[in-house]
C-alpha cells in the first residue's frame, strides 16, 4: 500500500511538472 501511494505520488508530481513546464513554455511564447 506504501509503494502504491509513493508510486501515484509519483505519477502527479510528473503531472504538474509537466503543466508547469507547459505553462512556462507558453508564457515565452506570448
Amino acid at each position: 500500500m506504501k509503494s502504491e501511494l509513493l508510486v501515484s505520488l509519483e505519477e502527479l508530481n510528473n503531472f504538474y511538472n509537466n503543466k508547469l513546464i507547459t505553462i512556462q513554455g507558453i508564457v515565452k511564447v506570448i
